[in-house]
Parts: structure tokens; sequence; C-alpha cells
């Protein structure tokens, strides 16, 4: 078996859930190392996690599996949430089978979960975040820089809710500036959005990590939409995008004087899906681009960062519909 296709036979290790949002920093956390071996030999794993804090539940920062074809091993691990949680630490696999080894990196090493309320009255998409889902729902944050170098001081925060027809997202930004926010465009796929202050939803229904939809609302409303696919290089490439999707979202978005609000309807069968359940689980991520008075560009946060930046579906967090 050659190098390209012991790749192909492997699922890349594997971390999480960790929900960093509901872990206060400084405290110990609990995940799980997960290696799996697709190939229809048996091969060699040798793990390091690469990052000081994270190690297996026996204490190992590094260590050797041997697996059966077609054998999952999981290993419990514990690590710490610090003011030092971004980067966050990859763990690199070289498997061996044949002779031929092949090194990968986890895709993730800490998923984050996000939770989907029921919306149980009509949401007026306004920009007021006055309904019952907003007022009680739990508000996620702890944003980070897009490719996880630092964490985002003061962080945006977003909430989500459904009901039978729609997917809602609610967006509360914190901007002492908020006078010399910048919005150019002002038509609908405007290409100077993406210089835009504005929020960003990568979401991905299938959870296979290849398609997802991609909205970019700026602080005026206006919305650009596209279908998305990872092309053939992978998350370092540019994605396959189609944007003669139309998404229908509703937006409304109001500004305060230290903070602006926004609120997203996204009609569910412009996603092509049945309304979520209990317990259903899709991927996505969000993302704040600020931009403010001479800035030349937008500076970007995500809620979950990743090596691979925004575009990358392998960092996706979750979300779980309650």
């Amino acid at each position: 078996m050659n190098s390209a296709a012991a790749l192909a036979g492997l699922l890349l290790t594997a971390f999480g859930p960790v929900d960093i949002d509901e872990q206060a920093l400084d405290s110990p956390v609990a995940t799980t190392l997960t290696l799996t071996n697709h190939s229809t030999q048996t091969m060699q794993a040798a793990f390091d996690f690469g990052a000081s804090g994270w190690r297996t539940a026996a204490g190992r920062t590094t260590g050797e599996e041997s697996l059966r074809p077609r054998q999952t091993v999981v290993l419990p691990g514990q690590g710490r949430l610090t003011r030092s949680l971004y980067p966050l630490p990859r763990v690199r696999t070289t498997w061996a089978g044949d002779n031929q080894p092949v090194e990968t990196a986890s895709p993730l090493l800490v998923r984050k979960l996000g939770e989907a309320q029921p919306a149980r009255a009509r949401v007026a998409v306004n920009g007021i975040l006055s309904e019952e889902c907003w007022l009680l729902g739990r508000r996620l944050g702890r944003f980070g820089s897009e490719f996880g170098e630092r964490p985002c001081d003061p962080s945006p925060e977003w909430m989500a809710a459904y009901d039978a027809t729609h997917l809602y997202f609610a967006v509360v930004c914190e901007e002492p500036r908020i006078h010399a926010l910048v919005a150019t465009g002002t038509k609908h796929d405007d290409p100077r959005l993406a210089r835009d202050e504005s929020v960003e939803f990568f979401l991905d229904c299938a959870g296979k990590r290849r398609d997802y939809f991609h909205l970019r609302v700026n602080v005026d409303g206006v919305v650009l939409d596209e279908r998305c696919t990872l092309s053939a290089g992978g998350a370092t490439t540019p994605p396959v995008t189609d944007r003669q999707w139309e998404s229908l979202a509703k937006v409304a978005v109001q500004r305060g004087r230290t903070h602006y609000y926004m609120e997203v309807a996204l009609p569910l069968k412009q996603l092509g899906v049945n309304p979520p359940r209990m317990g259903t689980v899709w991927l996505l991520n969000v993302a704040r681009n600020r931009r403010v008075g001479d800035m030349t560009e937008p500076v970007r946060s995500l809620w979950n960062p990743s090596p691979g930046g925004c575009r990358n579906p392998e960092a996706f967090g979750a979300l779980v519909f309650k």
C-alpha cells in the first residue's frame, strides 16, 4: 500500500467534543482522542499531542497504538482551558503500514457546541431581540482570531432558534465606535460586502464537512448568499461557490450606542431539509468582520477558530436542536 492509498483508507484523528462556552477558563476539561483504521491491514499509529497541558487520561502526551483492520480506538483525554486556549492544540498521528508511514493532523481538537432553541411564538425579524427565545436563550461567544492565534475581546455573541419553517439567528456585536462602522455594499450579492462590517454564517446541514451554505450580512442588512463545495485541494484552497442559490433570508439590524443587533430568518425549504427534530445536529461556524473608520480591511474573528480559517468545514462547530 502506498502513502496515498494508506491515507485514503484512514479516518483522520478526531477529537471532542468539549463545550467551551459552558466551561470556565482555567478549568480542567475531558475529551476523547479517536483513532480509526479504515484500511484492510493492521496499522501502527504513533500520536503526539503537540501542545502543553493536553494528554490522555493516563497522562501520556505521546504514544503508540496498533489498530487491526476497521478497528477504532478511543482514548480518554484531558486538558485545561486557559487564556492560551487559542491556538487550539492539534494532534499529529503517524500511521505505518507496509513500511509506508503517513502523517496526518487532527482536523479539530475542540469542537464548540451551540444550541438552537424552539421558537414557541412567531419571531418578528426586526433586530430588537425581544422574543422569549432570545430573552431566555443561551448566548454563545468566546470568539477568537480567524486562525486561532488569540481570543477576541470584546467577543460577539450569537443565539439560534427554530420553528417548523425557519432557522433564526440573533447576533450582538459590541462596538465602541458604532458611528464609524463601514458598509459599502448596497445590493444583494454585492462583492463589496467582502470588505464591510458584517457577520457571516457557515452552515453544513448534512454534517459531511464538504458542502455548506454561506451567508454574509453587512451592518446595513444587505445579504450575500451562496452554496459552497470543498474544492479538490481541500480547505487550503477556495471552495467552489454557487451564487445562483438564494437563501431568501429576512434580515434586520438595529444600532445602539455601543452595540448593534442582527436578526436573521432563514427558510428551511431553501436549505432543502425537513424541519429539524429535537436532537438533530448540524455543523456551523459564525464570524464577525470588524471594519471601523479608516481601517482598509476588516478584521475577522470566529466562534470556532481553525488553522484552516473560516471556510474549513472540518473545523465547524456543532449546532444541536433542543
